[in-house]
């Protein structure tokens, strides 16, 4: 008898009585679980666990009810994981913290899933319990029952092959390996089994295990070969299944454009590549008597007759002309107007986000980003911050240890604008700030897997910002010509104990060229870190050499400045030593530039050398003596 809900009734909530004959067993809800439970050999004690291992394939099992979905899926609205499902009461070797000389694991039966704990519950009939562990191998193949050959009806062979895999799974103090294979694929029929063996025979035989196995391989890679999703769009539309992924990307591509994902437009009228606009521009700028210098392709130069020069810069599709008469510059314009569409924007007051300020009566000339730092405010919500005057102190240990471990700090640092914040800082510390090179460089290096802590560090650099929006390099007409300032932190960096390498390049008083960035060897003393920074020193005052003496600018001999005497020392000693013999061939090569008197090294107190702020964080005064020494000034 069962007692149902009549649907003609349910708005009045009556009930109705079904009786049904109680010799029915398709019926018999009850009578089918015992079955299940004579089948799999069950005891008592574990008879509620085989109900709630029921329950959990009838969860993640589809239903035509709920369009062919999952009741798990319904329910928490993510996919279901099918890849460790287990075989129930296939026997399981969970992992024991034994002694030495001990069995590492013990025999148990396979229960199910733990909902609280990830973990399998096992039934141990040694003692009685049911444990739980995460380090388990199963025998699932121990359960299989067409592991018999083509002669199915011989039930003595089949309990031969059984009887062999449980004697090698009790034989083996640790078992190897554990096996993955689907109870629905099934077995060669091509295997015969040999008459069973004397009893001399004190080893098993494995080949008709291994054997069998195989072919339950060969037909599990058929299996997944013949069901595995189609890895692209040719795949999908060619294979069995074609009309099925047309209906699912349609419907994919109606959800996109339902809840506007995307607007499709069209393409920007005279859209070309940039390097095809480089090489017209080129041969133009070639055409009308003017150079492109070695040393840097965007710069282009031009001699007049009477000894001045033009100079024109280019960066993508924006130019900058200089020249000392306006006419030429004037000139200049006209040619590229009857070639390009071109708009002029009239004397220079900005270039990249860069604003360009001019003192004429002090011949004083100023880089400021002003405007972009106050755009970077409003995009981190960093107006009302409280400003500080140091870009980072001492006190920020910073480390790849300090990355998330909980699911809430993971949780919490995805949504943080980490890797924005960091591209926004490089551009401001690339264009005019060297004064953020060491901050910058150090919050860069957790780019991967940021932490609150690193993510603080990052605040920390936008409000030393706001408290320097007025910060701009300030150039001068000066007799100081290239000054070339070189530092090294040794084993700053925490997790690889690598070294720090910067570099500043003034003229007239202001920054140039500045660099902060890893040695990619470590180091084994200061002495030679420092001289590893002097080799990428002189590279980049070679070049500046080069790019000078193209535009028609005599230099004098460069000099490198650094503060350790022993460094210095080893550039000029061309002589063999134990302690130098691993430093890379590579970082020699100063020697042989210095030998021909192209680059001279020399001494500098710590006090005066304005690489050193790029190297670690320094008190607000010593701080602020740098700036000034490479013309950053309010």
């Amino acid at each position: 008898m069962q007692v149902k809900r009549d649907r003609e009734t349910l708005n009045n909530s009556s009930y109705s009585i079904e009786k049904r004959h109680c010799r029915t067993n398709e019926k018999n809800d009850h009578g089918e679980g015992s079955m299940y439970v004579v089948k799999c050999q069950l005891t008592k004690v574990i008879l509620g666990r085989s109900s709630l291992y029921c329950m959990f394939f009838i969860n993640r099992s589809p239903s035509v009810a709920i369009e062919k979905k999952t009741p798990q899926e319904v329910w928490s609205g993510n996919p279901v994981d099918y890849f460790d499902l287990k075989i129930f009461r296939c026997p399981a070797y969970p992992h024991v913290d034994n002694r030495k000389l001990e069995p590492i694991s013990i025999k148990c039966v396979f229960l199910g899933y733990n909902a609280s704990v990830k973990g399998y519950k096992l039934w141990c009939p040694e003692n009685r319990k049911v444990v739980i562990s995460r380090d388990v191998i199963f025998y699932e193949t121990a359960m299989l029952p067409n592991l018999s050959l083509k002669d199915s009806s011989n039930k003595e062979n089949q309990k031969q092959v059984e009887h062999q895999l449980n004697t090698e799974s009790t034989t083996e103090s640790t078992p190897q390996a554990s096996t993955k294979i689907d109870n629905r694929v099934a077995s060669s029929p091509q295997y015969s089994i040999a008459k069973n063996r004397t009893r001399r025979q004190i080893k098993p035989p494995k080949k008709y295990v291994e054997a069998d196995l195989a072919a339950y391989v060969l037909n599990v890679a058929k299996y997944i070969d013949a069901n595995q999703e189609p890895s692209n769009y040719f795949e999908a539309v060619s294979c069995e299944d074609s009309e099925k992924w047309m209906f699912a990307m349609q419907e994919e591509m109606e959800s996109l454009h339902k809840n506007r994902t995307w607007d499709i437009v069209k393409l920007p009228k005279g859209k070309k590549s940039p390097r095809q606009w480089y090489k017209r521009f080129d041969s133009f700028m070639t055409a009308h008597d003017f150079k492109r210098n070695s040393f840097h392709s965007c710069v282009y130069f031009k001699k007049n007759s009477d000894g001045s020069f033009v100079y024109l810069l280019l960066y993508v599709d924006d130019m900058l002309i200089t020249a000392k008469d306006k006419k030429e510059i004037r000139k200049v314009k006209t040619q590229l107007s009857e070639e390009f569409k071109m708009k002029d924007l009239g004397p220079a007051k900005k270039i990249i986000g860069m604003e360009i300020l001019r003192d004429r009566k002090a011949s004083k000339l100023y880089l400021s980003p002003k405007g972009y730092i106050e755009k970077v405010f409003c995009r981190f919500n960093m107006q009302s911050d409280k400003p500080i005057n140091i870009p980072l102190t001492a006190h920020f240990r910073l480390s790849s240890t300090l990355s998330p471990q909980s699911d809430d700090e993971i949780e919490y640092m995805s949504r943080v604008p980490y890797s924005s914040a960091m591209g926004s800082l490089l551009y401001a510390m690339v264009c005019s700030r060297p004064d953020l090179s060491y901050a910058v460089n150090v919050v860069s290096r957790y780019m991967a897997n940021p932490s609150k802590e690193h993510w603080k560090a990052v605040q920390w650099i936008l409000r030393y910002l706001r408290d320097t929006t007025d910060v701009c390099l300030q150039f001068g007409r000066t007799r100081d010509g290239v000054i070339r300032y070189v530092d090294t932190d040794f084993a700053g960096n925490l997790d690889r104990r690598k070294s720090l390498t910067s570099y500043v390049f003034t003229i007239g008083g202001c920054a140039i060229s500045w660099k902060a960035t890893l040695q990619t060897t470590v180091a084994l003393s200061t002495t030679e870190a420092e001289y590893m920074a002097i080799t990428e020193a002189c590279k980049e005052a070679i070049w500046l050499n080069g790019l000078f003496s193209e535009l028609n600018e005599d230099l004098q001999i460069s000099t490198v400045f650094c503060d350790s005497q022993s460094a210095i020392f080893l550039t000029k000693d061309q002589m063999f030593h134990e302690r130098t013999k691993h430093i890379d061939v590579r970082y020699h090569f100063v020697r042989n530039i210095i030998a021909c008197g192209d680059i001279v090294v020399s001494k500098i107190s710590t006090h005066e050398n304005p690489a050193n702020m790029m190297t670690k964080s320094l008190p607000i005064i010593k701080f602020e003596h740098c700036l000034d020494l490479v013309g950053v000034h309010c």
